[in-house]
């Protein structure tokens, strides 16, 4: 399918330059046979509307352009100058990474402030199942909201003070937001089962964060369609089939993250469209995603993060699907996992060092920075 859509100002700018290039002093001018120039009397309403046409045009196409981070960030995240090469050569502004507790406010967030970058700070499910879990859940164990309780305070404060602190790097921006919850249906065996959060838990969720911290953003990443699948079950409604639907009340965005999975690939357009509808229904923003170490379709030739089978995305891919994305959804954030300069993928590559090693990876990730 085309990349563009509905919401893709492009041809319209077209047609504005053109209009531009029609006037002369605030006269329309006409171009005769000979290519001489004669000024032409203009109505000043039409005038009016080419400039309000003009000016809209160019806003527009201003107003398209979104934040764009990366999951992970090691080492890059522990240096100003490095934050500042990141911005220089791919337009990056925003990290999404795990944290303890005491560092977040002497060290991270500060240096994130400083370099004008926004923080996402991540939580991971093995962090937050129940310890005394005997129902056999295996693989992550079972959802507890008491130990997510706990890996608050051993991942983002442990002190007052420490929540004082933070809560003033949430109203400068610099904290844009807490992911609660990252790979959401990992509990037990991948998939909804018993083991996993109910929509009556993921709310419990969100809210003790927000009464901590007054206009944290709470995020949750999981495709917004199975969410939506999660919220429509009965067999996961508080007091079963019959009773009342929970709907979200406190989560602010769902991370939709596209992959062009070579065992089951999806169309970006597409995805991106049905995505945006599921979020809509669930009250919830919707923040773009792209998996680039392992959603590739295997033109790069390069194992991925989870070895063979996966396959990172090349240049072409990472613009492609990404601007899809952008263009064919209301996402206003955009976000690349994986980008870490420590982390070994199983052949023994880095990944920050392998999409480093190409240039065009610069070109295709300023390309959605600018979409």
């Amino acid at each position: 399918g085309s990349q563009l859509s509905m919401r893709s100002p492009l041809s319209l700018q077209s047609t504005s330059r053109r209009s531009r290039s029609r006037m002369d002093n605030g006269a329309m001018v006409a171009v005769s046979k000979k290519y001489q120039q004669r000024p032409i009397a203009a109505p000043h309403f039409l005038l009016a509307a080419i400039l309000f046409f003009t000016t809209a045009m160019s806003t527009l196409s201003i107003s398209c352009a979104i934040p764009v981070g990366i999951w992970g960030g090691l080492p890059y995240t522990e240096d100003g100058t490095e934050l500042e090469r990141l911005t220089d050569e791919y337009g990056m502004t925003i990290i999404v990474t795990t944290m303890e507790a005491g560092y977040a406010v002497n060290s991270f967030l500060p240096l994130m402030k400083a370099n004008g970058w926004k923080a996402v700070i991540r939580f991971s499910d093995n962090w937050t199942k129940d310890p005394d879990d005997d129902s056999g859940c295996g693989g992550e164990g079972k959802f507890s909201l008491s130990a997510f309780k706990d890996s608050l305070v051993d991942r983002l404060y442990d002190t007052d003070e420490y929540r004082a602190e933070i809560q003033a790097y949430v109203d400068d921006g610099t904290l844009l937001a807490v992911l609660m919850a990252d790979d959401v249906m990992n509990y037990g065996d991948f998939g909804w089962d018993d083991c996993d959060p109910k929509p009556f838990g993921l709310n419990l969720m969100a809210k003790h964060l927000k009464d901590l911290w007054d206009g944290i953003q709470v995020w949750i990443r999981i495709d917004p369609t199975d969410l939506k699948e999660r919220y429509d079950d009965p067999a996961f409604w508080p007091g079963g089939a019959g009773k009342i639907r929970p709907f979200n009340q406190y989560i602010d965005a769902v991370i939709a993250q596209y992959s062009r999975a070579v065992s089951t690939p999806a169309y970006s357009i597409r995805y991106a469209t049905v995505q945006q509808s599921a979020a809509d229904a669930l009250g919830m923003d919707m923040v773009c995603g792209l998996n680039i170490a392992d959603g590739g379709n295997s033109n790069s030739g390069q194992e991925g993060w989870r070895g063979p089978g996966f396959y990172t995305m090349t240049p072409t891919e990472v613009s492609w699907y990404g601007r899809n994305l952008i263009k064919n959804s209301e996402c206003k954030y955009m976000l690349l996992w994986e980008f870490d300069g420590e982390e070994v993928w199983p052949d023994g590559t880095i990944g920050g060092e392998y999409f480093e090693a190409d240039d065009d990876y610069k070109v295709s990730i300023l390309k959605l920075e600018a979409a």
